[in-house]
């Protein structure tokens, strides 16, 4: 419903275009679990044996890093940040908020790609992102398809479906809403983080993996061939 508005509210005339919704997707990757987070932990030794959070994907204004980052202030877990920045000057904002804030427990690294991203969303307790605005999200499905909870704002055009499923806990792009939600999932138990893990793993399977008949968009060109 969301995407049909926007479709409408285009800068080209769209009234006598038919609109078929379907959901985006990706196909789900299999992945040797055992390998890829030995890969991760030779690479990043630092974080095993430890709760971490995950983000990957561009560090840019866009993304609110500045939020997630304030966050991990009051934080008892970690936060490691895959990806590249988008400018010299935004890389230089973020690393001044963490010394400025004394923030110990956030960990930048460029993008990996492979065993070692897979191996770090599997080992991580859950994706964030305090993005501003997401159409998507692909960082945010592939974490659905390893079964990782998720934390994220309800910028995010896919918000609903993990609000239905229980895949997540969803909040707003501010730095006092986003702290607490951090500080409430911290406090769940492992079974009910488990239980959330598992619906994000049905969240994605019955509404963006391409390998099922269950996605609209398999359906879709099912029918047109």
């Amino acid at each position: 419903k969301r995407e049909k508005k926007y479709f409408r509210n285009a800068f080209v005339d769209t009234n006598n275009i038919k609109i078929k919704n379907i959901n985006y997707g990706i196909k789900k990757i299999i992945i040797n679990k055992n390998i890829a987070q030995n890969k991760f932990y030779k690479k990043f030794p630092s974080f095993k044996n430890k709760e971490f959070y995950i983000y990957i994907g561009r560090i840019h204004p866009e993304k609110g890093c500045e939020i997630m980052i304030t966050a991990m202030l009051k934080s008892k877990h970690n936060l490691l940040i895959m990806g590249s920045f988008s400018s010299k000057n935004y890389e230089q904002k973020l690393k001044k908020l963490i010394y400025e804030k004394k923030i110990k427990n956030v960990t930048f690294s460029k993008a990996e790609y492979g065993d070692i991203k897979w191996g770090a969303l599997l080992a991580s307790k859950a994706f964030i992102s305090s993005t501003h605005g997401e159409n998507f999200g692909i960082s945010i499905v592939e974490s659905m398809s390893q079964a990782k909870p998720i934390i994220t704002t309800n910028k995010v055009n896919i918000y609903q479906e993990i609000l239905n499923y229980k895949a997540g806990l969803i909040t707003s792009n501010n730095i006092k809403n986003f702290t607490q939600v951090l500080r409430n999932f911290e406090k769940f138990s492992i079974k009910k983080i488990i239980n959330m893990g598992n619906n994000s793993l049905k969240c994605f399977d019955e509404n963006f993996n391409l390998d099922t008949s269950k996605n609209s968009l398999t359906q879709l060109i099912k029918r047109l061939i």
